[in-house]
């Protein structure tokens, strides 16, 4: 009886040796160079007692019985939780998630951080604590003309941030005509501004 069929991968017994009878035929030296490779049935022979294949991998067209194959066992990956704890592993690999006592613990995080971790996939780390938050009001105190055109010691207000040592504010700058000023919005350096302490905060 026929287990496989046309375009089916099989793997060839690791354990095949020459001269063995297995179902109705003898491995020869060539087939046993096969042993433990993936391969592809491309005929099937069968006369109701026993079967015999063709694969495309064999050139020399010998005929292979079920004997010598065994299935390609499914490969997977599993995902459990161990207390605090969720463990990814895939074969031999492993990737571990823990929760912190601080948090509550949430199994769709866990497995999807151990998940990444067992590919290996870089992991996104946390944005830097800013110093201010949008809306403060700051101080202006160095840094004009060189990467703004506000002036010294004006008071601006954070609308978001360029990156993690660079604000956008938005306050009064000097204009291209002489004495003239416009409201503007311009990057300026974390370390070129400061709180004011009566007031940091718009909400």
């Amino acid at each position: 009886m026929a287990k496989f069929k046309i375009g089916d991968k099989v793997r060839v017994r690791k354990d095949l040796k020459v001269g063995i009878v297995y179902g109705c035929n003898n491995a020869t030296p060539h087939m046993v160079e096969l042993y433990g490779q993936v391969v592809t049935i491309t005929k099937c022979i069968s006369n109701g007692r026993h079967s015999q294949y063709h694969i495309a991998e064999d050139k020399r067209g010998y005929y292979w019985t079920n004997e010598m194959f065994e299935p390609i066992q499914p490969e997977e990956i599993t995902i459990t939780r161990y207390g605090n704890k969720v463990v990814a592993k895939y074969g031999k690999k492993v990737g571990v998630a823990k929760c912190s006592p601080d948090d509550t613990f949430d199994f769709a995080v866990g497995a999807k951080l151990a998940f990444s971790r067992l590919m290996g996939d870089p992991e996104d780390k946390p944005e830097p604590k800013q110093k201010f938050k949008r809306w403060d009001f700051v101080r202006v105190i160095g840094g004009e003309g060189r990467t703004h055109n506000f002036s010294l010691g004006s008071i601006v207000q954070i609308a978001g941030f360029a990156g993690s040592n660079t604000t956008l504010c938005y306050g009064l700058v000097k204009g291209i005509i002489p004495n003239g000023y416009r409201f503007d919005t311009q990057i300026v350096h974390i370390f070129d501004l400061e709180p004011l302490p009566e007031n940091t905060h718009a909400d």
